[in-house]
């Protein structure tokens, strides 16, 4: 059975809300912290020593987090047809040979380093990218509030950053997400309009909204989503109301 790879932590560690807007993210974030020990473990031996295959490893998972960034959902390695990547087609993908790239996974997959993960199942991957519960980034999350108590808009990047969400709805919108996706054939006008009437947006509006060409099929499935998840007596008005927050429509504009 093929293992899923993501990336651990990867909603906290490398998204923030504003990257939610895109449906191809072109951006991810990342710490400066050239000192911190997660940085360190892709260049170093446990004894301080270099590492030779330090540039390759660091140089392969820079190019693993830009292809997790436009997988769907981020942060886990799929191929379009929600088949797990495998370490050739990862390979294939970022222009390394399957060698380098065999090598560095192994690398950043071990306990000590912990930068990328195998998953068995799809849901283990799911609560992965949302969550990253191991000792290496128990060490970050220590890290990251002692530096955001002095540096309060500063981003974490490798550091785990603490979310007021609780950690269970966080892997319930993550499964809902991994469900709501165009279908191979299906035009994103048609995907938009299908997410949001089967959480019950009213017909009209939901076509209405389909037409707009600033509503991608991420953000249309991150909020049908969400709005599955809250269960509002109004989903129309609900969605509406979000989309109002984002700046998506402007305040007394008509749908």
């Amino acid at each position: 059975m093929s293992k899923y790879l993501y990336v651990p932590g990867w909603q906290s560690n490398f998204e923030r809300a504003q990257a939610r807007r895109f449906d191809r993210l072109p951006w991810i974030t990342q710490s400066t912290n050239l000192a911190h020990d997660l940085y360190l473990s892709m260049w170093q031996n446990e004894n301080g020593s270099p590492r030779k295959d330090g540039p390759a490893t660091y140089g392969i998972y820079r190019a693993i987090l830009s292809l997790a960034a436009v997988c769907k959902p981020r942060g886990v390695l799929l191929l379009q047809n929600g088949t797990p990547h495998t370490i050739s087609t990862i390979a294939l993908r970022i222009s390394a040979t399957q060698k380098a790239t065999g090598a560095a996974i192994a690398r950043l997959t071990e306990n000590t380093v912990g930068l990328l993960r195998w998953a068995d199942t799809i849901s283990e991957a799911l609560a992965g990218i949302v969550d990253n519960s191991s000792d290496v980034a128990s060490d970050a999350r220590s890290d990251a509030r002692s530096y955001s108590a002095s540096h309060p808009r500063s981003h974490s990047g490798y550091d785990a950053r603490q979310d007021k969400t609780s950690k269970d709805k966080r892997i319930e919108l993550a499964h809902a997400q991994s469900q709501l996706q165009p279908n191979p054939d299906e035009e994103p006008f048609r995907f938009v309009q299908r997410a949001f009437v089967e959480v019950g947006v009213e017909d009209d509006v939901a076509i209405r909204l389909s037409a707009k060409p600033w509503l991608t099929t991420d953000v249309a499935g991150e909020l049908s989503a969400m709005c599955q998840n809250a269960k509002p007596e109004n989903p129309t008005g609900w969605m509406i109301a979000r989309l109002r927050e984002r700046g998506l429509i402007p305040k007394g504009a008509k749908i």
